[in-house]
């Protein structure tokens, strides 16, 4: 609950008695459903392991390094278009927001919002197709 109130006091919308319950029941499923992909996420990583017959589930050599996981990141960016690529290193090393990034590069939020979701799918997909 904490957490969402936390967002609707971060959030710049205009938050009327009327849109309330509804902005409070979507953040709340949105925070659930994140919590339970990024479990679904580590137990298949988990089960990955295991699979590939890893001899203990914190031994060194069971588990990618951070700077194996970068460069398969950075050549799964570079597979991307240029607009693509431009958009998602903003939001991942920047650390920018779609609205950031869509004021910044003088585009629609919804062109933005548009390639940074492709972006995304394109570079898990060669992610996971790196790693099986």
């Amino acid at each position: 609950m904490q957490t969402v109130f936390l967002k609707l006091l971060a959030s710049d919308r205009m938050i009327t008695p009327v849109t309330l319950p509804c902005l409070v029941y979507t953040v709340a499923r949105h925070l659930i459903f994140d919590y339970w992909r990024h479990h679904k996420t580590v137990e298949e990583y988990e089960h990955y392991l295991v699979r590939r017959g890893a001899p203990d589930m914190y031994g060194v050599e069971s588990v990618y390094g951070a700077h194996e996981i970068t460069a398969l990141l950075e050549r799964g960016i570079a597979r991307l278009s240029g607009g693509q690529q431009e958009v998602i290193r903003m939001n991942l090393f920047d650390g920018k927001a779609v609205s950031e990034i869509s004021s910044e590069l003088n585009m629609n939020y919804k062109s933005v919002e548009n390639r940074l979701g492709v972006a995304r799918k394109e570079v898990r997909r060669y992610i996971r197709r790196m790693l099986a």
